[in-house]
């Protein structure tokens, strides 16, 4: 009997395009706000409190119905959850003024990541990969840096050109477009089409619960400080990376003068870097462990910020040490879910990385909710963004202090570097 083709990397690719196009369009927000205070005359602070909203939406989610729904309806159909909500809130953005009904759209945007965007993708991967799971997952994530890089240099574009309102409705078209058909395409196991996970010589030789059984159950990481501190350590890293991205595009445009089209570039190179460092970012933890990555990431990102805040607006004048810092900021994208998977997967092991790592992806977007309500008192009389970034280094700091912690105390000690 000729045996079937491995699917496994066709699924993957689905995942990373429907990373792609969600999470970057979810993440575009940034590049419409210049627009949305100017034309709806609501002040900075008020619009990017859309960001909370959406946290609030995604953390509750993911928190109380995203562990039942993907066991009940399966990953394939909270994906398809995700498009329509993220079609929906583009579509309210497109037709309305009213700061209650944007937020509202925002709130909705939270519950379309929290349900169907990383935990579903992330459980999809874990169903088809056991071998390479962590290289695989990491890939995937770079979807959301390459949507975001490419949505947010049409999007800037496009509002130069159409204004911001049709642009969220092109938006909405290829979010549905797209959506269908991955929707169709998809498989949740390799079982629904009789293939098997992709596993290396000894685990092929156990049955598919024994592979997986290497690590400790959510029960058994609850009775640990390790948990706790990842997961806080998630709230805070994303308050820091969310932060970044509702403001850098503000910071470059209005504090440093720069057209939003054109600040749009530097955004997109933090963004085409984050991707390239998240392709390989499982292949650099297999090869130098867990603890070596994070304390790389930490550091990259804290400088990064550090520069931002010690140079003021006078970086724009030097567009070499600006690129250079976009750079290695970049580095601290995955301070987003795939470090939470990855420390998941490495910190707890294989045997409950489903409910452990939707968890901690819900401790991200837990720091998603609270990034504007933290950055608020940062913001100047004047509109300027620039102080926020002392909280983002604050965070950033605590963030690579607990994840050390926890690494160093957690129960599972097996291949941990």
């Amino acid at each position: 009997m000729e045996k079937k083709k491995f699917s496994g990397y066709l699924m993957a690719l689905l995942c990373f395009i429907f990373i792609f196009i969600n999470m970057g369009t979810l993440n575009s927000l940034g590049v419409f706000m210049p627009s949305l205070v100017k034309e709806t005359g609501y002040t900075t602070a008020q619009i990017s409190l859309m960001f909370t909203f959406a946290g609030v939406g995604a953390a509750l989610t993911g928190m109380t119905i995203t562990p039942h729904a993907l066991k009940k309806i399966g990953e394939k159909n909270c994906m398809l959850c995700t498009v329509m909500l993220t079609a929906c809130h583009l579509l309210i953005y497109s037709f309305t003024s009213q700061l209650a009904v944007l937020y509202l759209g925002a709130l909705i945007a939270g519950i379309a990541i929290g349900i169907g965007l990383y935990a579903a993708c992330s459980a999809i991967i874990g169903n088809w990969f056991i071998k390479n799971r962590l290289t695989v997952l990491s890939i995937i994530s770079a979807g959301s840096g390459t949507g975001s890089a490419f949505i947010n240099m049409f999007s800037g574009q496009s509002i130069v050109a159409i204004g911001y309102r049709s642009t969220y409705r092109i938006l909405a078209i290829m979010v549905i477009a797209v959506g269908l058909v991955i929707y169709f395409l998809i498989k949740n196991k390799p079982e629904d089409i009789g293939q098997n996970a992709l596993q290396d010589d000894v685990m092929a030789e156990m049955q598919g619960d024994k592979a997986e059984a290497d690590g400790i159950t959510i029960k058994e990481a609850l009775k640990g400080p390790s948990f706790y501190m990842l997961f806080a350590a998630a709230v805070l890293g994303s308050v820091a990376w969310t932060g970044i991205n509702m403001y850098l595009i503000t910071l470059i445009s209005s504090n440093y003068g720069m057209p939003v089209n054109v600040a749009t570039r530097y955004d997109a190179l933090l963004r085409i870097c984050v991707v390239v460092f998240l392709l390989v970012g499982g292949r650099i933890v297999e090869k130098i462990g867990i603890r070596a990555y994070v304390l790389f990431v930490g550091i990259c990102m804290s400088v990064g910020i550090t520069i931002i805040v010690l140079t003021g607006s006078s970086l724009i004048g030097i567009p070499v040490l600006l690129a250079a810092v976009m750079i290695m900021i970049s580095v601290g994208g995955s301070h987003g879910n795939a470090n939470n998977q990855m420390l998941a997967n490495n910190v707890f092991g294989r045997k409950d990385f489903r409910t452990i790592q939707a968890y901690l992806v819900s401790g991200g977007n837990t720091g998603i909710a609270l990034s504007a309500i933290l950055a608020r008192p940062w913001i100047g009389d004047d509109g300027s963004t620039l102080g926020c970034f002392k909280l983002f280094l604050i965070c950033t700091l605590v963030w690579l202090i607990l994840v050390l912690m926890a690494i160093r105390m957690t129960p599972y000690k097996k291949n941990i570097k």
